[in-house]
């Protein structure tokens, strides 16, 4: 008798732990859908019947961050590593969270315990390297960024890249342009020509400076880059050959740029800039207008300036 009065104790928390797995389940099946608030409805009732359950706080984190509630997410996955101190990729996604909420500090130092567990994976580096970044530690930024080259992955190009634009911004511009050079060779990234092409731009080199650009280009028309991706290349292609006094060619690229992408604002700043000096102020003064109430605010010094 007794040990059947122990088995009738036990069993609503059989059931119960059978009802937060349907629960889990079920809320898996509603993620795996981007479905991400009836989602975290079902983790969150499967936490209600168990409150350990760490793989449903670490799913509704994910549901949350799908919903772009990052202090949510940060919660459930400090939870997670409540239950689970070595839950290492918990400390990473908390610290994507974090950056994306833009508590740096604490992404930095989650990355931190985070690389702690796989000091030899590049990820970690470069992620910490844009949380330091963000939070103004450009020292820090170039020296993870460091790491994360000399550890490599796929992705050591990009962290190159990433690395000169962190140089640049320092005026190291001879090491920001050995970055750019090797993440071009490494793979032909587009963003690291453009950034190459600007800084060429700054140096007065503006035949080498389209150069960069044209492959830019060549690799969006070859890869089906996007519309906006494809504008951005025209737009500062027009810039230079604007600041070669090219002013006819530079306003056929800002043309291209804006019927590739329409609502480019600074596009149309630039047009306008062109159209002016051709005596088009009429359509100068459209163009900027245009930009302003895009959201180019430089724009209206232009409109006050010219267009009055």
């Amino acid at each position: 008798m007794k040990k059947l009065f122990f088995i009738l104790l036990l069993s609503p928390l059989l059931v119960s732990g059978q009802s937060a797995k349907t629960f889990y389940k079920e809320g898996n099946q509603k993620l795996d859908s981007s479905l991400y608030r009836d989602a975290e409805a079902l983790f969150t009732k499967a936490i209600a019947l168990d409150t350990q359950y760490a793989d449903a706080y670490w799913k509704r984190g994910t549901a949350r961050m799908g919903q772009k509630n990052n202090a949510g997410a940060i919660a459930d996955y400090a939870v997670v590593i409540k239950l689970n101190p070595k839950a290492s990729n918990a400390f990473y996604w908390k610290a994507i969270a974090e950056y994306r909420n833009r508590d740096f500090k604490d992404a930095v130092n989650d990355y931190t315990s985070y690389i702690s567990f796989v000091p030899d994976q590049a990820k970690g580096y470069a992620e910490r390297a844009r949380a330091k970044t963000a939070d103004k530690d450009y020292t820090g930024a170039i020296q993870d960024y460091s790491s994360a080259i000399y550890f490599g992955d796929d992705s050591r190009g990009i962290y190159l890249n990433d690395r000169g634009v962190v140089k640049l911004s320092q005026k190291d511009d001879k090491g920001a342009m050995d970055d750019f050079t090797e993440s071009i060779k490494t793979k032909a990234y587009p963003l690291a020509y453009l950034n190459r092409a600007a800084l060429k731009r700054k140096m007065a080199d503006y035949k080498s400076a389209i150069d960069d650009i044209n492959e830019v280009i060549g690799l969006y028309e070859a890869n089906n880059g996007t519309n906006a991706s494809k504008s951005i290349a025209y737009r500062a292609r027009g810039e230079i050959k604007q600041d070669m006094n090219d002013y006819a060619g530079a306003l056929t690229d800002y043309e291209t740029a804006l019927t590739l992408n329409p609502t480019s604002a600074l596009a149309y700043y630039c047009r306008g800039n062109v159209r002016n000096h051709s005596g088009d102020k009429d359509g100068a003064c459209q163009d900027w207008n245009t930009a302003y109430n895009l959201g180019y605010k430089p724009a209206k010094t232009n409109v006050d300036n010219y267009c009055r």
